[in-house]
C-alpha cells in the first residue's frame, strides 16, 4: 500500500535473515506436509470477530531466542456481516474504526501491552496499511504478490472513476476490496483480482486462485521480481505442474492490503477464564478445546497451567468459603468488564457488530505471585471499537443494546457450568421475563429458595454443581449477585427504567465488598468443628469396633495396644499400683477406658448393655509416669517377673478390669439399679479422656 509514494510493508519485520530482532507468526505445525494440507497456516486464536482475526506471533532475537510472545489483530480478507439495507456499513467506516481504535490503544494513560511498529505510520503518525501479504509454505518466506504481467507490486483500488468503468461496486459505498496493477492500468490493461468470487461480480473478475497459478508467467518470462520466491526455486515444476500444488503450498496471510495491531500476548479468552475459576480441570478444558478445533485458545491455557496441575490453585478448594471466593472473582471480572466498555461509533449498531465474550480477555501475573494467580488479573479487549469516551458524558454503557448484552453476560458469568450452557441459562431467563414484565425490582426469592428454577441455585456458579450446596446463610449475598444482573437487563430491554450505571458500579463495589469480609471472617459453621452427625458417625465406628474385638477373656503373651476409654467423674479416683516393680518391663501403652457401661466386675459379668452414641466424648488427658504408677490397679492375676530382653512390651488392660477399678468405694456387684436422677448425673459428668503412657509407666505383665 502507498501512500504520497511511500510504501507500508510488515517484510523488513518478518525476515530472520538480515539478523535483526523480528516478528515470527506461528504456526499450526512444523510438519511440511501438515501445513500443506491447512488452508490457513498460521497458529489463529479467535476467529469468530466479523472484521478481525486474531494470530499468536513471537518476537524473536537474531539468534531466534523468544524475546516475548504476542497477538496480531489482522484485518480480515471476507469479512463476516450480513446484507442489510438498514444498517449501511463501507470500507470507510471501517477505516475509520482503526484510525479511532489506534488513538485510544496507543494513548498515554494505556498500559504498555499495545506494540506499534514506526512502518505501519503515516506522516501525521496514523496505522497505514501494510501491503498485502502472501506466504510460501514449502520455503517458509513472506512476498508481496506481484502483478503476473509485469512483477509490479498489486496494490488496493480506491478510484471511484476506474472501478465505475470496470462495472466494479464503489470502495467508498460498499465493503467490496478490489487489487489491482497501477503500471497495467495505465497502459489500459486493467485486471482486478478479490479474494473470494461472489454471484454477482462480473465475469472479467479473478479470485485469489487464478492470481497464484498466474506468478508461473513471472518465471517463465523470466521476470525481475524482488523478493518473489518461486524464481529460482527448486520446487517449481513440482509446484506448476499438472497437480496445481502451487495452490496449497502458497496462502494469502493478508490478500488485500491491512490493519494491524500488536500486543503483548494476553492470558486467557474470558470463555475460558471463568470455566477455570469455577473449578474446571486443566486438561478437560484443553481437551474440549481441541475438540472444537479451537487450537489457539488450548495453546492459551497451556501457557497458564503451572507444572502438574491439576486445577487453577484458590484460597479455599472446598465449602462455603469457596463458593464466596468464586462469586468475588465473577463479580471482579464483571466489574472490570463494565468499566473497560467504552462507547462505540455508527458502526456498532450494525446486528453481527455487537459486542461479545470472545473479544474480552484476562492478564494474569507471572508466575510466582503469592496469591493464587487468578486473584490477579485485569480485564482487556481485542476489538476496533474501542476509541476514547467522552468526559462530560457518561455514555460507556448507556445503549440499551450494550446494557442487554452486558446483562447476558452477567448471567454467563454466574450460571454457565459443566451441566448447563448459555441456551439452557437464556431459557430461564426468557420464562422469568414473561412473569416479570419490567419489573426492574424483581426478586429471585422463590426461585432459589422453592427451587422452582434450578437453573438459578447458587451452586451453578461451580463448573461441577452435581451434588453441591450452599449455606443458607449465603443465600442473600447470591440473590444480590442476581438482583443486579437482573437490573442491567431490564434497563436493556426497557431503556426506561432509569438505569444509573454509577450507582449500579458503586453498589457493586459494596456487594463485593461485603462477600470480601464475610470470605475473611470467622470459618462458616461448614468449615468448624465436626458437626453432630459426624460425631455420631465417630461414634458408630468406635461401637463397632468395640462389639467386633470384645473385652478379651485373657490376654497372651503377645505384644498388643488396647485403648480403654475413662468414664467421667472417675478420673480422679486413684487405681492401686500394679504388685510388679521391675523397672526393666518398661511398657509403652495408650489406655482409655470407655464411656460406655462397663461389667459390674470381672468375675460376675453384668448384662450386655449398648454404648450410646452421646457417651462418646473427645478430650485427651496425659498423665505423668509417676501419676499413673499411683493410678494403676493391680491385676488378680500373680505376676510373673520377666527377663530383661530388650524393647518394651505393650499391655493390655481389659474394660472389665477398668470399669471394676473405676467402681465407686462401696459400691458391689448386683447391687440395686440407679435411680433416674443418678443416671442423669452420671451422664452430665462423662468426659472423654485419652490416658497416654509413657514408657515405664506399666509395670509386669499377663494382666487382663
Amino acid at each position: 500500500m502507498t501512500n504520497n509514494g511511500q510504501i507500508f510493508s510488515l517484510l523488513s519485520y518478518l525476515d530472520a535473515s538480515r539478523g535483526n530482532f523480528h516478528l515470527d507468526p506461528s504456526l499450526t505445525s512444523d510438519d511440511s506436509a501438515a501445513l500443506e494440507r491447512s488452508p490457513f497456516p498460521f497458529l489463529t486464536i479467535t476467529d469468530t470477530d466479523p472484521l478481525t482475526q486474531l494470530i499468536e506471533a513471537r518476537i524473536r532475537s537474531d539468534a531466534g531466542s523468544e524475546i516475548a510472545r504476542v497477538f496480531l489483530l489482522v484485518q480480515r480478507d471476507r469479512y463476516l456481516l450480513a446484507k442489510d439495507a438498514l444498517w449501511p456499513v463501507n470500507n470507510r467506516g471501517i477505516e475509520d474504526a482503526w484510525q479511532k481504535a489506534f488513538s485510544f490503544y496507543s494513548s498515554e494513560n494505556r498500559d504498555n501491552s499495545f506494540i506499534t511498529l514506526a512502518g505501519q505510520l503515516d506522516d501525521q503518525g496514523g496505522p497505514a496499511q501494510l501491503s498485502s501479504l502472501f506466504f510460501c509454505k514449502t520455503m517458509r518466506v513472506f512476498f508481496h504478490p506481484p502483478c503476473p504481467k509485469c512483477g509490479a507490486p498489486l496494490q488496493q483500488c480506491e478510484d471511484e472513476e476506474l472501478l465505475g468503468k470496470a462495472g466494479l461496486q464503489s470502495y467508498s459505498v460498499s465493503l467490496k476490496r478490489y487489487l489491482y496493477c497501477r503500471t497495467c492500468a495505465t497502459a489500459g490493461k486493467l485486471d482486478f483480482y478479490v479474494y473470494e468470487l461472489e454471484p454477482s461480480d462480473p465475469q472479467t473478475l479473478r479470485d485469489r486462485s487464478a492470481l497464484i497459478k498466474k506468478f508461473k508467467l513471472l518465471v517463465e518470462g523470466n521476470r525481475n521480481v524482488e523478493q518473489f520466491p518461486c524464481i529460482g526455486c527448486p520446487n517449481y515444476k513440482d509446484c506448476y505442474g499438472a497437480d496445481q500444488r502451487v495452490l496449497s503450498r502458497i496462502v494469502p496471510f493478508s490478500f488485500y492490503p491491512f490493519h494491524m495491531f500488536i500486543f503483548k500476548a494476553m492470558s486467557l479468552n474470558a470463555l475460558d477464564f471463568l470455566p477455570l475459576v469455577s473449578g474446571a480441570a486443566f486438561q478437560e478444558l484443553e481437551a474440549e478445546l481441541e475438540n472444537k478445533g479451537e487450537y489457539g485458545r488450548s495453546s492459551c491455557v497451556k501457557n497458564v497451567r503451572q507444572g502438574n496441575l491439576i486445577k487453577a490453585p484458590c484460597l479455599f478448594d472446598s465449602g462455603s468459603r469457596n463458593f464466596l471466593e468464586v462469586l468475588y472473582l465473577k463479580l471482579t471480572f464483571l466489574a472490570e468488564v463494565f468499566q473497560g466498555i467504552s462507547s462505540g461509533n455508527e458502526i456498532l449498531r450494525h446486528p453481527d457488530l455487537r459486542l461479545s465474550l470472545d473479544n474480552i480477555w484476562v492478564n494474569l501475573p507471572e508466575h510466582g505471585s503469592r496469591l493464587p494467580f487468578l486473584w490477579d488479573f485485569r480485564v482487556k479487549f481485542t476489538d476496533i471499537f474501542r476509541q476514547q469516551a467522552d468526559k462530560t458524558s457518561s455514555t460507556g454503557l448507556q445503549s440499551a443494546g450494550s446494557l442487554f448484552f452486558m446483562g447476558l453476560v452477567w448471567f454467563y458469568t454466574l450460571l454457565v457450568n459443566r451441566r448447563q450452557d448459555m441456551s439452557k441459562v437464556y431459557l430461564s431467563l426468557r420464562g422469568i421475563l414473561d412473569m416479570s414484565s419490567s419489573d426492574s425490582s424483581f426478586s429471585f426469592d422463590k426461585y432459589v429458595h422453592e427451587g422452582t428454577s434450578p437453573v438459578l441455585l447458587p451452586s451453578n456458579i461451580l463448573w461441577e454443581p452435581e451434588g453441591k450446596t450452599v449455606n443458607n446463610d449465603m443465600l442473600p449475598l447470591w440473590e444480590k449477585g442476581l438482583q443486579a444482573g437482573w437490573s442491567v437487563l431490564n434497563a436493556g430491554l426497557y431503556p426506561s427504567a432509569g438505569f444509573s450505571l454509577d450507582n449500579f458500579l458503586e453498589q457493586l463495589d459494596k456487594t463485593r465488598e461485603e462477600i470480601k469480609g464475610r470470605l475473611f471472617s470467622a470459618a462458616p459453621a461448614d468449615e468448624q468443628q465436626p458437626s453432630r452427625e459426624k460425631d455420631k458417625a465417630i461414634s458408630n465406628i468406635l461401637k463397632n469396633i468395640y462389639d467386633k474385638w470384645g473385652p478379651p477373656a485373657a490376654v497372651e503373651e503377645e505384644t498388643l495396644t488396647e485403648t480403654v476409654m475413662l468414664s467421667p467423674g472417675r478420673a480422679d479416683r486413684k487405681i492401686p499400683p500394679p504388685p510388679s516393680s521391675e523397672e526393666s518391663d518398661i511398657v509403652s501403652s495408650t489406655v482409655i477406658i470407655s464411656a460406655g457401661k462397663a461389667p459390674a466386675s470381672p468375675e460376675t459379668p453384668a448384662p450386655e448393655q449398648p454404648v450410646k452414641q452421646d457417651d462418646i466424648l473427645t478430650e485427651t488427658i496425659i498423665i505423668s509416669p509417676q501419676g499413673i504408677k499411683d493410678t494403676l490397679k493391680p491385676s488378680p492375676v500373680t505376676p510373673q517377673k520377666k527377663p530383661d530382653t530388650g524393647p518394651p512390651e505393650t499391655v493390655i488392660i481389659s474394660a472389665k478390669d477398668a470399669a471394676e477399678a473405676l467402681r465407686p468405694a462401696g459400691e458391689q456387684p448386683g447391687a440395686a439399679p440407679e435411680t433416674e436422677e443418678q443416671k442423669k448425673k452420671k451422664e452430665q459428668d462423662f468426659l472423654a479422656e485419652t490416658i497416654i503412657l509413657k514408657p515405664g509407666e506399666l509395670k509386669g505383665k499377663g494382666k487382663k
